[in-house]
């Protein structure tokens, strides 16, 4: 039982991978790891080196930060991504309860958020007009629509 799922975290992980370098986030973190880095080892302070020794933990401190921050962005877009898959391959019958059905609004409207904020309106008009198809409020979603297709994020 627990060899089928295993199946699933390279499944995933190659997913992460292909849209990290997709989204060209990590070409952003080398190449501002490199001129960082480059810059600080660079800088002699009044010739002192306990100076540029703290400057380089800053800058690597950085560096950790901003990894963090791109690591966490992809795992809410993937686990996202994940929930909606997984909620697209469930029988009729489970879909149609009163929570599979608000997890399924819920769902792509987050993730058209996060997809409108990487600036991907493309993929976040997709998303919205998926839940164009299960809303109850037609008008809202298309205003939603009307508005990312016109640069305004809410």
């Amino acid at each position: 039982m627990g060899a089928p799922q295993m199946n699933n975290v390279p499944a995933v992980a190659a997913v992460v991978i292909k849209e990290s370098v997709r989204r060209k986030d990590l070409y952003v973190l080398f190449v501002s790891t490199a001129v960082i880095t480059v810059l600080m080892g660079s800088v002699s302070l009044y010739h002192d080196s306990h100076i540029v020794r703290y400057l380089k933990e800053i800058c690597l401190l950085l560096i950790w930060v901003s990894s963090l921050v791109i690591a966490v962005t992809m795992t809410v877009r993937s686990l996202w991504n994940a929930a909606l898959w997984r909620l697209a391959a469930l029988p009729s019958p489970e879909r149609t309860n009163d929570q599979n059905t608000f997890v399924r609004e819920e769902t792509p409207a987050a993730l058209a958020g996060l997809e409108a904020t990487a600036r991907d309106t493309d993929r976040a008009v997709d998303l919205l007009e998926q839940l164009k198809s299960i809303s109850p409020d037609l008008a809202s979603v298309q205003q939603w629509i009307n508005d990312y297709q016109k640069g305004k994020l809410r």
